[in-house]
């Protein structure tokens, strides 16, 4: 019965524990590593960035990336920013998120 009890004990404790942590992390904000070339104030050019330098946008990681390198070359190249949300899985939020990062040429 004792050993019953120790166990119950020692599993609450763990599960407050994991909350506590839980809570922790959740009033933390999300640090997003800074761009390569954002302190240059440079914009990545969307017609000719590789899927490499495409992951380095914020929200994009390497499938949405090749995603975008297969769409524009299948278009041709992008004519306006607004396309990149014709790339499967790249809605209008991301597109406004790394709109300021990319340019045209």
């Amino acid at each position: 019965m004792e050993q019953r009890t120790t166990l119950r004990v020692l599993w609450l404790g763990l599960v407050l524990m994991t909350l506590a942590c839980a809570i922790v992390m959740m009033r933390q904000p999300m640090r997003r590593q800074a761009l390569p070339f954002e302190s240059a104030g440079y914009r990545l050019p969307l017609n000719r960035a590789s899927a490499a330098q495409l992951q380095a946008l914020p929200g994009i990681g390497p499938t949405l990336a090749q995603r975008v390198v297969a769409h524009r070359q299948q278009i041709g190249g992008f004519t306006r920013v607004q396309q990149l949300e014709d790339v499967h899985l790249l809605g209008p939020i991301t597109r406004q998120r790394i709109e300021p990062w990319v340019r045209l040429d």
